[in-house]
């Protein structure tokens, strides 16, 4: 029994409830399973996507802010999304990219495509599970958190 309100377990006291069917829960859990699944593609296909941009970036021969704009946008995807699909480290990596993008003014640098590179691969390697474990996922985000914070000094 929950409460309609707080969506909470329902205490006696707590005013109108409603019963969910486990199954039904069962079934939505599973939905959110399968989505993950997909998910996965769609962060591949994204850091593909990531990867041109920040190679046209590197290569100065198209608007800065046009490809910039768009990097941030996956950024900002990928920490929308990642928790939702069962791979929290993709927001912590979104968030960092996009914060590190609204610092850089002017010209993209070689250490700003470094950075830039550096949470594709961040990414890859999450959403790929070749980091076993959440000792290494730390050290991952740990790491990009250091680079950021050189390249941001």
């Amino acid at each position: 029994r929950w409460h309609r309100e707080t969506n909470m377990p329902h205490d006696d006291n707590d005013g109108p409830e409603f019963d969910i069917d486990p199954a039904i829960l069962e079934r939505a859990e599973m939905a959110i399973s399968a989505l993950g699944d997909g998910y996965r593609d769609t962060v591949r296909d994204k850091a593909d996507d990531m990867t041109r941009l920040i190679d046209t970036l590197a290569a100065g021969t198209a608007d800065d802010t046009g490809a910039r704009d768009a990097l941030f946008r996956h950024g900002h995807e990928l920490a929308g999304q990642g928790g939702t699909f069962g791979f929290a480290p993709l927001s912590d990596i979104g968030r960092s990219l996009c914060d590190f993008i609204d610092t850089r003014n002017g010209k993209v640098s070689s250490d700003d495509v470094a950075v830039f590179r550096a949470h594709v691969a961040a990414a890859s390697q999450v959403v790929n599970r070749e980091m076993p474990g959440a000792d290494s996922t730390d050290t991952l985000l740990s790491d990009l958190r250091e680079l950021v914070r050189r390249h941001m000094a």
